[in-house]
């Protein structure tokens, strides 16, 4: 799998595993292919709380929506609203209660793209956005309003 290199104390250099003490999660794309995997940190550490695969040519995160296969699986048709979250975590506790129509944008950084894969999974073309209360969320809200990502 992917290692990264990190310093020691010692100067020495080791390699280790970028997903180390996370729970991970597959990235399929709309065929159910595995195109990247999240990860999610299990331990406190001072590493960053959720990962994602680098970039390659099948994964690019801003083209990238989390359950778009699993929203095409699930329902016979396509349900009318899209619950927009911020990772997907949120994803999967939504999807485990019943609300099959959410869908994460793997962090809170958007792209018009991917607003177009959301409105292609509804038939009503409507975006409900629910990003978490903390300030990554908020940043998130205010850039998709900044960037003006909902006018049709």
């Amino acid at each position: 799998e992917k290692f990264q290199k990190r310093k020691s104390k010692k100067l020495n250099y080791y390699y280790f595993d970028m997903f180390q003490d996370r729970f991970i999660i597959p990235i399929r794309n709309q065929k159910g292919l595995v195109i990247g995997f999240g990860g999610r940190l299990i331990s406190k550490t001072n590493f960053p709380k959720y990962l994602n695969s680098s970039e390659s040519q099948l994964f690019k995160k801003n083209q990238s929506i989390f359950s778009q296969i699993m929203i095409i699986n699930s329902l016979k048709n396509p349900p009318k609203i899209l619950l927009l979250v911020e990772g997907y975590m949120d994803t999967m506790a939504l999807f485990q209660n019943g609300l099959r129509f959410s869908a994460a944008s793997l962090g809170t950084s958007f792209s018009f793209f991917q607003i177009n894969k959301c409105r292609n999974l509804c038939s009503m073309k409507h975006i409900v956005v629910c990003f978490d209360s903390d300030n990554a969320g908020k940043n998130g809200i205010f850039l998709l309003l900044k960037k003006n990502f909902f006018n049709p």
